[in-house]
């Protein structure tokens, strides 16, 4: 899998983006008032905000 997701509860406002780069995973980790970005679709961009309402 090339990158996976992982929304907090929206209590912690937490969105953590995990991306298999040469054989092993990255993680980043996005707060509130971040935007998340994805190293597979980089165009695509919302506020861990945004995300979090959904």
């Amino acid at each position: 899998m090339p990158e996976y997701w992982i929304v907090e509860h929206p209590q912690a406002g937490c969105v953590t983006v995990l991306a298999m780069v040469e054989g092993a995973y990255t993680e980043m980790v996005f707060n509130r008032g971040d935007t998340v970005t994805s190293p597979t679709f980089p165009q695509w961009q919302l506020t861990v905000e945004e995300m979090l309402r959904s």
